[in-house]
């Protein structure tokens, strides 16, 4: 995505942009006239969820640069300027590097024939595919104007003598002619299409599905423009509970509904299919009730985009500015909703997970026994209280004890949604809970996981780069089972610590960090794992 935002300072252009992030999810981001400090574009960068970047920070404010990229987006800088910032790509596709320049083309006159010999330049030194992106500042026919004077064309200079000698061809558009204007009124009002994307017949024979949208414009008297190198497929999202939805009174009633259906099985199974019906009405009620917001925004923005590409009449000049507010209002609301959606990340700590993972694999490595710890004597009444049937309070207790929005697993819900609808489900999870403890079985379903790879380097490229991370349903009751047993082992103060057999004796009290239940890891896959592995596992008890 390209776009001349005129100053990133003003919050409307923020929204704006952070609303096209979430809608298109734009790999590579480019923006001229930032007019930021260096200092405040770092902080904007790191907001917006970037965390790769290259920007020129010009002794002019306005000639300021700002290109940010994703990662897993293999891209290299190749040369920089007030006017343009070339990179190579190299991921899309992996075999056939490319050339991409953003541009922000001078105003003046005077200073354009030194942009378009920089640009012939860039060209003859590398011969392979190449594309132009962004504000070049110029048009190639009337066409591309409405009001104003008309253009004077020299064939032997501008955008348009730049395209006939190195052979460069537009590559179209889709949405409004004009996608750019002077904000004036009556006969003073100007639109231009400035913006655009140029290549050359090696890039276009690359990418022969590559498309270029012009998007509404509501912060800046340029439109975003969005390149497209592939037909634009996306996924469906899975199902999560999120947690403004406890915010509306209706939720109470919906969910009650959902869960207050018949089942007829033991108390586990009964739980999940409470829980299945239940995800599937608040599908139903989100798609009716919230998605209002998201359907306003793109009815208002079509409705924007058809005044933006008619005539500017004064009605519709009028018309035009409503349209603006009306999307800074609802994008206003939308932020709002997603401030809520944000989540905590599932690892507290990656020095102690990168430990665990570390100590299984040591574990498996390693043949020879040593010296152990013995198990400390358990006495009746702690074995007694070790294996009580627990108590509403005791669920409960340990259910506040979990971060409420902590990922979630297949079921989508997070802790929040019971702790915040407790009054509905608990019956029902309760009974789950004690039935564990009572028959001692685990419903299959309740095991299934989630996995997610997380990088563990900037730019992974193979499945050795990624560390894996089971995500349970959390917010199902298994994890509430074993955080229940955990709660009763602290009742003596005992810490449970997984302790290999190779560690000498003198060392294994470093190990006792990994608290099973302090750090929520799925205790059904340790003890899997336990019962797979071909070493001894000492289990530690520690007062």
């Amino acid at each position: 995505m390209a776009w001349n935002c005129r100053g990133l300072a003003r919050p409307k252009a923020i929204r704006n942009l952070r609303a096209n992030i979430r809608k298109y999810n734009p790999d590579v981001i480019f923006l001229s006239e930032i007019l930021v400090s260096d200092e405040r574009t770092i902080s904007i960068v790191n907001s917006l969820g970037f965390h790769l970047f290259v920007h020129y920070p010009a002794e002019c404010k306005k000639g300021r640069l700002l290109l940010l990229w994703r990662p897993g987006v293999e891209i290299e800088p190749v040369n920089i300027n007030i006017n343009a910032i070339s990179v190579l790509v190299y991921s899309d596709p992996t075999h056939q590097p490319w050339i991409i320049t953003y541009v922000y083309a001078p105003a003046q006159w005077n200073n354009k024939a030194g942009f378009w010999s920089h640009l012939d330049s860039l060209y003859q030194a590398f011969p392979g595919p190449w594309i132009c992106l962004g504000d070049f500042n110029d048009l190639i026919d009337q066409n591309k104007k409405s009001g104003g004077r008309p253009i004077y064309y020299n064939p032997n200079k501008g955008l348009k003598a730049l395209m006939d000698r190195n052979g460069l061809i537009d590559i179209g558009y889709m949405g409004p002619k004009f996608i750019w204007t002077n904000n004036r009124q009556g006969q003073a009002l100007i639109r231009e299409r400035l913006d655009r994307a140029i290549a050359n017949q090696e890039w276009r024979l690359l990418f022969l599905d590559a498309t270029l949208q012009h998007l509404a414009s509501s912060a800046s008297d340029h439109h975003p423009i969005l390149l497209y190198t592939t037909a634009n497929t996306r996924q469906a999202p899975s199902f999560k509970f999120e947690e403004f939805w406890t915010r509306e009174p209706l939720s109470h009633q919906k969910i009650s509904e959902a869960w207050s259906k018949h089942h007829f099985s033991n108390p586990s199974y009964i739980l999940c299919k409470k829980i299945k019906s239940t995800k599937e009405a608040l599908k139903v009620w989100n798609k009716d009730h919230f998605r209002r917001i998201n359907h306003n925004i793109h009815q208002l923005e079509s409705e924007l985009l058809e005044v933006q590409e008619a005539d500017m009449t004064p009605s519709n000049q009028e018309k035009e500015r409503f349209l603006q507010h009306r999307i800074h209002k609802q994008r206003e609301y939308e932020e709002i909703l997603w401030k809520q959606k944000s989540r905590l990340t599932w690892l507290t700590s990656t020095d102690l997970n990168t430990k665990f993972y570390h100590l299984i694999t040591t574990i498996r490595r390693r043949r020879n026994t040593i010296d152990s710890i013995k198990l400390a004597p358990v006495s009746d009444i702690e074995n007694e209280s070790l294996n009580a049937i627990p108590v509403e309070e005791e669920i409960l207790e340990a259910l506040k004890q979990i971060p409420s929005n902590k990922a979630p697993g297949p079921d989508g819900m997070t802790t929040l949604f019971y702790k915040h609808y407790w009054s509905i489900v608990k019956q029902d999870v309760i009974l789950a809970v004690q039935n564990f403890f009572i028959s001692g079985k685990l419903l299959k379903q309740i095991n299934h996981t989630n996995i997610a790879l997380i990088p563990k380097t900037k730019c992974p490229n193979n499945p050795s780069q990624y560390r894996p991370i089971s995500l349970t349903n959390k917010t199902n009751f298994v994890s509430r089972e074993f955080r229940v047993v955990g709660e009763h082992l602290d009742i003596f103060r005992y810490s449970l610590t997984l302790c290999p057999p190779h560690v000498a004796p003198s060392l294994r009290h470093r190990v006792t960090n990994i608290l099973l239940w302090a750090h929520h890891f799925p205790t059904v896959l340790v003890l899997h794992w336990y019962c797979s592995c071909r070493e001894p596992l000492y289990v530690v008890l520690q007062g």
